[in-house]
C-alpha cells in the first residue's frame, strides 16, 4: 500500500517535473523566437515603411516635375503670344495682366529687352535691369532657361523662368519673364503632410530649397551626409535612408527629379513607423504566456500545420508587395481548412492585384499620350488666325479667341457653356438643322458657307467646316468672309458701271451716225439752192 503510494506520489512529481521541464524548455524557445519575430518585424516595418517613402517620394518627383514641365510650356505658350512680339509696351501691360490673372502661379509676368531693361509688367513694380541673372542670358541666346534664386524686391527664393520672344521670322526680339516664389510649390507637398509624413524639397547640394515648414526652411539644414545628391540624370533615382534630426530619428525615402538636380525627401518619424510592431510584442508576450500555460504542446503540433503556410504566405505577400508576383504559395491540401481558404483567397487576391496593375500601366500610358496630344491641339488651336470651337452636344466647351474676337464677344467666358445657336439667327439655326446636321450625322463632315451673328446683332459671312470625332465632338473651324464678300460687291459693282459706259458709248455712236446723214442730207440742199433762195 505504501509502495503504490509512494510510486504513484513519484509519479505525480514525475509529470510535476516533466510539465516545469516542458514549461521551461518551451518558454526560452518562445521567447528567443518571439524576440527574433518581433526584431524581424521591426526590420520588416522599418523597409516597408522606407519603401512606402520612397514609392511616394517618387510620386512626388512624377508630379512635380510635371508641374514644374507645364510651368515651362505655359511660358513658352505666353511668349509665343503675336501681342507679346508686335505690341508696343503700353499695349503689352493689358495682356500681361490678363495672362498673369489666368497663370495665377507666378508672381509675375514682365516683358525684357535683350539687354535685361525691364520694359513692362504684369504688376505695378520698378522697371530693373536683370541682364546679371544667368538664366536671362540664356533666353537672350534663343534658349528657355531657369534659375532658383531670390527676388528682385526681397530674400525669398523665386524660380525664375526665361522665355526667348522671337519675331515671325525667327530671330529672338526680347525675354519673357515669369518668376514662382517657391512657396506656391508646396501645395503639393501639403497634401501629404497631414497623414504624419512630411515631404520637402532639397537641391543640388542637399540643402533645403522648398519646406512647408518655415521653422524647418529657416533652419538651413544640410541633408547631404544622409541623401546622396542628384547628378541631374533624365531618370529618376530612388533611395531610402534614417537619420537623426532634433533628437527625433526619422526614416525617409527620396527621389530625384529628372532635369532639374532637386530631390523630393519624404520622412516620418521611425516611432510612428514602428507602432506596429511595439503593439505586436505587447500581445506576444501575453500570448506567450497563455500558450505556455494552457496548451504549449498543443501550439507546436498546431504551428506544424498552420505557422509554415502563413509564414510562406506572408512571405508571397512580402514579395507581392516588392513587385515580385510569382512567389510560390504554399501547397495545400483539398479541403476546406481555414488556411486553405486563406490560400485561394489571396492567391485570387494576387492575380487581381497584377491584372489591375497591367490596366493601370496600360491606362496611364494611354492618359498621358492623350494628354500630349490635348496640350499639343490646344496650343495649335489657340494660335490659329481662324476661329476653332469644341462642341459637346449643342454646347460650346471650347474656343480659341479668333473665335471670340470673330463673334464679337470679350472673352470665351462669354460663350463657353453655351448653344451654338446663339451664334446664329432664327432662319439660319432653322437651316443647319434641315440641311447641315443630317449631313455630318451621315458623313461626319460638312463644310460650306454660313451667316453668323454677333453679340452686337451685326451678321456677317463665313465659311465653316464641321467633323464629327470619333467620341462624338464637334470640331468647328470657322474663316471670316466678310473681306471677300465685299471685295466680290465692289467688282459687281464696277461690271455694272462698265455694262452702263458700253451701252452709252453704243447709243452715242448710233446718235451720230443719224446726226451725220441729217447733216449731210442738209449740206446737199443748200448745194442745190440757189444764192438768192430765202431757205438758203
Amino acid at each position: 500500500m505504501f509502495h503504490k503510494f509512494a510510486v504513484l506520489l513519484f509519479f505525480k512529481s514525475l509529470q510535476t517535473r516533466f510539465l516545469l521541464a516542458l514549461i521551461c524548455i518551451g518558454i526560452i524557445p518562445f521567447t528567443l523566437a518571439g524576440i527574433l519575430l518581433i526584431q524581424q518585424e521591426r526590420t520588416a516595418l522599418t523597409m516597408q515603411a522606407t519603401r512606402e517613402l520612397s514609392g511616394l517620394a517618387q510620386g512626388l518627383s512624377a508630379e512635380l516635375d510635371n508641374q514644374l514641365t507645364g510651368l515651362l510650356t505655359e511660358a513658352r505658350v505666353m511668349a509665343a503670344l503675336p501681342g507679346i512680339v508686335s505690341m508696343s509696351p503700353t499695349q503689352q501691360k493689358p495682356l500681361l495682366r490678363l495672362l498673369h490673372e489666368q497663370y495665377n502661379k507666378y508672381g509675375q509676368i514682365a516683358v525684357a529687352d535683350l539687354n535685361g531693361q525691364l520694359l513692362v509688367a504684369s504688376t505695378d513694380m520698378e522697371l530693373v535691369n536683370i541682364g546679371h541673372i544667368q538664366s536671362f542670358r540664356a533666353a537672350a541666346t534663343g534658349h528657355q532657361a531657369w534659375i532658383v534664386a531670390t527676388g528682385l524686391f526681397n530674400s525669398q527664393p523665386v524660380l525664375h523662368i526665361h522665355t526667348p520672344i522671337r519675331q515671325p521670322g525667327g530671330p529672338v526680339a526680347g525675354v519673357l519673364g515669369s518668376p514662382i516664389p517657391l512657396f506656391n510649390l508646396v501645395s503639393t507637398l501639403n497634401e501629404l503632410n497631414g497623414s504624419g509624413r512630411q515631404a520637402f524639397v532639397l537641391d543640388a547640394n542637399g540643402a533645403i530649397l522648398i519646406h512647408p515648414d518655415a521653422a524647418m526652411a529657416e533652419q538651413h539644414l544640410n541633408y547631404a551626409a544622409w541623401i546622396a545628391p542628384s547628378h541631374d540624370t533624365n531618370e529618376i533615382q530612388t533611395g531610402g535612408t534614417s537619420y537623426k534630426v532634433d533628437n527625433t530619428t526619422w526614416l525617409a525615402g527620396y527621389a530625384t527629379v529628372p532635369g532639374y538636380g532637386w530631390t523630393i525627401v519624404v520622412q516620418w518619424p521611425q516611432s510612428e513607423a514602428l507602432k506596429p510592431a511595439s503593439i505586436t510584442q505587447s500581445l506576444a508576450f501575453s500570448a506567450l504566456c497563455i500558450s505556455v500555460m494552457l496548451g504549449l504542446l498543443a501550439a507546436v503540433v498546431v504551428a506544424h500545420s498552420l505557422t509554415r503556410p502563413v509564414r510562406n504566405l506572408a512571405d508571397a505577400a512580402r514579395a507581392l508587395g516588392e513587385g515580385n508576383a510569382n512567389a510560390p504559395l504554399p501547397q495545400m491540401q483539398a479541403d476546406d481548412s481555414e488556411v486553405g481558404a486563406l490560400v485561394d483567397a489571396f492567391a485570387a487576391m494576387r492575380q487581381a492585384v497584377i491584372e489591375r496593375e497591367q490596366s493601370l500601366r496600360v491606362e496611364i500610358a494611354t492618359r498621358k499620350h492623350a494628354e500630349a496630344q490635348i496640350r499639343k491641339h490646344q496650343s495649335a488651336m489657340a494660335a490659329s488666325i481662324d476661329g476653332m470651337a469644341l462642341l459637346d452636344g449643342d454646347n460650346l466647351i471650347y474656343v480659341n479667341d479668333a473665335l471670340v474676337r470673330l463673334y464679337g464677344y470679350e472673352s470665351a467666358k462669354a460663350i463657353l457653356g453655351q448653344s451654338w445657336r446663339t451664334l446664329y439667327s432664327e432662319p439660319e439655326q432653322h437651316r443647319f438643322e434641315q440641311e447641315v446636321l443630317p449631313i455630318l450625322s451621315q458623313q461626319g463632315i460638312w463644310r460650306g458657307e454660313a451667316i453668323g451673328t454677333r453679340q452686337n446683332g451685326e451678321e456677317f459671312f463665313h465659311e465653316i467646316s464641321i467633323a464629327l470625332t470619333d467620341t462624338g465632338e464637334l470640331v468647328a473651324v470657322v474663316h471670316d468672309l466678310s473681306k471677300r464678300k465685299l471685295a466680290e460687291e465692289i467688282v459687281r459693282q464696277t461690271q455694272k458701271v462698265e455694262s452702263l459706259g458700253l451701252l452709252a458709248g453704243g447709243i452715242a455712236h448710233d446718235f451720230n451716225n443719224l446726226l451725220a446723214g441729217m447733216m449731210g442730207q442738209i449740206s446737199l440742199a443748200m448745194h442745190k439752192l440757189a444764192p438768192t433762195e430765202p431757205a438758203r
